[in-house]
């Protein structure tokens, strides 16, 4: 599994979210942007992947029998960058409160990427979000009975990781 911290954050803050998929004995990496935004607080922008590329040329991707590619926040956003690329693809894809504005001009091609290499994907967001909530009702609108897709909308849950992710992520 490859895991993307969201904007204000590094590679410390998902390690601490995405550690309990190691007991599922899964090869976890964490991607850091290089983009310094505060003090150990990194942000992705329009940038190339090149930290994903880094990472896959280090490791056998392709090679793995099940490959996860997973996000918080804008991290999301540079997994369908990323997907969009198409050298890069996975068996499931895991969004969480996902910032995601490439979906505002690109969204039918993703789709179209996930729907042609049957990717699985789930998406965790809270209903208060109300920075991801509504990518997420877009989408849903978009794959409504989708049997590829997994949408599970948190009440009173904010723009942040759910405390109970281990509960709620189908690996």
């Amino acid at each position: 599994m490859i895991a993307f911290h969201g904007n204000q954050q590094n590679i410390s803050i998902a390690r601490s979210n995405w550690k309990y998929i190691e007991n599922y004995n899964y090869q976890v990496e964490y991607i850091q942007s290089k983009i310094l935004d505060s003090y150990n607080l990194f942000r992705w922008e329009d940038e190339e992947n090149t930290e994903v590329h880094k990472v896959l040329k280090e490791i056998p991707w392709n090679l793995y029998e099940e490959k996860i590619l997973s996000g918080f926040s804008s991290g999301c956003n540079e997994i369908f960058k990323l997907l969009l690329e198409k050298s890069t693809l996975a068996d499931k894809i895991i969004l969480i409160s996902p910032w995601i504005p490439i979906i505002d001009s690109k969204l039918d091609n993703i789709l179209n990427i996930i729907n042609d290499n049957n990717i699985n994907v789930q998406i965790i967001c809270g209903k208060e979000d109300k920075d991801c909530y509504p990518f997420v009702k877009l989408i849903k609108s978009k794959v409504y009975g989708n049997k590829n897709f997994d949408i599970n909308i948190i009440e009173r849950l904010k723009h942040e990781f759910p405390e109970n992710i281990e509960k709620l992520v189908i690996v």
